[in-house]
């Protein structure tokens, strides 16, 4: 019975060390999963802040508004004015465009869905405002280079 007893606290003693080296290395893969998480999020986050700084410090500025109707130029408008104006668009509609502190924006369309007064301003190369209804485009764009036509080394 003594001898029973031994071998059953043999048999205890190895289940209780089994547990607790699976229990460790449940730890330790814990640990592991744990840190993992947060590399892989410390590493998205900034991968999207270095997004974030290119997006808003790489875009160069512009220099004018590029305003066009129905695909036709009609004028072009220093962001260094401040300056408030009517635009003229397609089939008697009106568009009022206010630069100011170099930033475009149209404040009022007469178009029935205003999509062109909720886009906002703006003030990067490339950037557009559009009212379809007007058939009005205001484009930002940035310095013309020698030939005058406004092309970049990159598209030619």
């Amino acid at each position: 019975m003594a001898e029973e007893k031994k071998n059953n606290n043999k048999d205890n003693n190895k289940d209780n060390n089994t547990k607790n080296n699976n229990n460790t290395n449940n730890s330790t893969n814990n640990n592991h999963n744990k840190r993992n998480t947060l590399i892989m999020i410390v590493s998205i986050a900034a991968i999207a802040f270095g997004l974030y700084l290119m997006e808003t410090y790489a875009s160069s500025f512009g220099e004018y508004a590029e305003v066009a109707v129905d695909g036709v130029i009609k004028q072009e408008i220093p962001l260094t004015e401040d300056i408030t104006i009517n635009i003229d668009g397609y089939d008697g509609g009106v568009n009022r465009l206010v630069i100011k502190d170099g930033k475009c924006s149209i404040t009022e369309a007469d178009c029935p869905d205003k999509l062109c007064v909720k886009q906002g301003k703006i003030r990067k190369t490339g950037e557009s405002i559009i009212c379809l209804p007007h058939r009005v485009v205001v484009t930002i764009r940035g310095k013309k280079d020698a030939d005058g036509d406004g092309v970049d080394a990159i598209t030619r």
